[in-house]
């Protein structure tokens, strides 16, 4: 189980050898938030963020950062 800030990578779209497209779980109590990353080396650093606090607005985000990446 990979993890980054207590947030659970629960998708993940390999661009190229060195960069990801992710989205995490955060579970905190009744609460749950979401957010997708931009991430590079490795799984070691994550960074332009965006966070939501429900999966279909993350998911969405997810498709639309991976569709602009890769066109």
């Amino acid at each position: 189980m990979r993890k980054n800030c207590d947030y659970i990578i629960t998708y993940a779209y390999r661009l190229n050898e060195e960069e990801e497209i992710v989205l995490g779980k955060k579970q905190s109590g009744k609460r749950t938030d979401f957010v997708t990353w931009m991430c590079n080396n490795q799984g070691r650093n994550y960074f332009w963020g965006h966070y939501f606090d429900n999966e279909i607005d993350a998911l969405e985000d997810l498709v639309e950062r991976i569709k602009k990446e890769i066109r």
